[in-house]
Order: structure tokens, then sequence, then C-alpha cells
């Protein structure tokens, strides 16, 4: 699964221009999307999913702060279909 996501996320920018944070609170709210995402990675097999699911759900909130409103339902939709997480 991670895998898949790392390839899915160096396709999508794959090409593109290296972008440069200059404002502190880009770097804050990067620096907070980087540590949720990294404990939602270094969970494991006996990781509670809730933990897992609040880390991603987070780091989501945090992308959203720096780019606008996301869609947090829209998000996980494709994370239950795609990954069968929950069943």
């Amino acid at each position: 699964m991670t895998a898949r996501l790392a390839a899915a996320a160096r396709a999508a920018l794959e090409g593109g221009e290296s972008a440069l944070a200059t404002r502190a609170r880009h770097r804050e709210e990067l620096a907070d999307v980087l540590a949720h995402l990294n404990r939602a990675a270094a969970a494991d097999a006996s990781s509670p999913v809730e933990f897992v699911a609040e880390d991603l759900r987070l780091a989501v909130r945090a992308i959203g702060r720096l780019t606008g409103t996301v869609d947090i339902d829209e998000i996980f939709d494709v994370i239950f279909c795609e990954f069968c997480i929950g069943k």
C-alpha cells in the first residue's frame, strides 16, 4: 500500500518545479504535515487503525490550511474504497 501511494505521488509530481516555502507559516504547516505522515507511516499491524486515520486526517487538514478547504469525506471515501480499510 505504501509503495503504491509513493509511486502515485512520484508520478503526480514528476517533471514539476521544486517549490520553496518562503513564509514561516507555510514551513510550519509543512512540518506539521510531515510529522503526521511520518507517524502514520511508522504504524505497524498492531497500531490502532483509528490513530493512523487521525494522523492522516490531521495531515490533510494541515494541507488544507495551505491550499484551501479539503473535503475530508471525499479523501476517506477513496482510502476506504481503494485500500479496504475497515472491512
